[in-house]
């Protein structure tokens, strides 16, 4: 149980830095 709460807010929060940085898509 505490894995998948792990793995959920780690996507959350790389979902919100990718949005947060559009910068990072626009060098790729």
């Amino acid at each position: 149980m505490s894995n998948t709460w792990n793995q959920t807010r780690r996507m959350k929060r790389f979902a919100v830095g990718l949005m947060m940085t559009p910068e990072y898509y626009g060098m790729r």
